[in-house]
């Protein structure tokens, strides 16, 4: 027997199996892809914006103004005068017949005076007064008048330089270098509990230089370093006031400062 024949009947070649390809794109081929599609977006957009048809616009309504001139107000009508009330009758003023005037009587004619008239008597003449001797009178004797002027009172040596002729004063002055006035004793015991303070005396100073009479004007709070103040300053010379080329009497003030070291 002849072999069997193992080869297929003929008929079309199978069909091939496909075969599926898979490429993997880089990061820069991706987003040139990208770019490429928005570019084909906005190609295709701005093609349809130039083809786009125009809306169709709505008719606009034309509007007409005429202008109407206002009618005149109507006048007002004029206000009715309210009608005067009738005035009232005059009364008549009543006639009087006037009365004849009493007669009157005749007036007495006064006699003339008679051509002769009696002499008038004359007073007696006064009696003699006795006349005092002049002896017997006493004379009142002159007073002297009182001195206006006085160097021991401030006031008078004040009004006296007051009536002076009106010359620019200079003040005195305590504070010259060739007086060598020393300072105030600062009392030991003020040192030790901590005591200052400012003290402003007013001192009298004479036309000589010297302080006539010492006050306190200004007080330190501390009645020891107001003593000590006034006892220093009682010592001191000073430079008088004048006025013009005469030196005259004149009140100053006069601060003394008691001050601790470290104050």
């Amino acid at each position: 027997m002849p072999p069997a024949d193992t080869h297929p009947p003929a008929g079309p070649p199978p069909i091939p199996a496909c075969r599926t390809r898979t490429t993997t794109l880089s990061p820069r081929e991706q987003y040139l892809l990208l770019a490429l599609v928005a570019l084909a977006h906005l190609g295709a957009a701005a093609t349809l914006g130039t083809y786009t048809l125009p809306l169709p616009q709505p008719d606009t309504p034309h509007v007409t103004v005429t202008l109407i001139t206002p009618a005149p107000p109507a006048s007002a009508p004029a206000p009715i005068q309210p009608t005067p009330a009738p005035a009232a009758p005059t009364p008549l003023a009543e006639t009087t017949t006037p009365s004849a005037p009493a007669p009157t009587a005749p007036t007495p004619k006064a006699p003339a005076p008679s051509k002769r008239t009696a002499p008038a008597p004359k007073p007696p003449p006064p009696a003699p007064q006795p006349t005092p001797p002049s002896s017997a009178l006493p004379t009142p004797a002159s007073r002297p008048a009182p001195s206006t002027t006085s160097n021991s009172s401030p006031q008078a040596s004040t009004a006296t330089d007051a009536s002076a002729p009106s010359a620019p004063l200079i003040e005195a002055r305590h504070d010259a270098a060739y007086l060598n006035n020393p300072e105030p004793d600062y009392p030991m015991r003020s040192r030790r509990m901590r005591e200052h303070g400012q003290v402003l005396l007013r001192v009298f100073v004479t036309r000589d230089g010297r302080p006539g009479k010492v006050e306190l004007f200004e007080s330190s709070g501390y009645p020891r370093l107001d003593r000590a103040a006034e006892a220093g300053v009682a010592r001191w010379r000073f430079v008088p006031a004048h006025r013009g080329e005469n030196d005259v009497d004149s009140w100053i003030v006069v601060p003394i400062v008691f001050k601790l070291e470290g104050n």
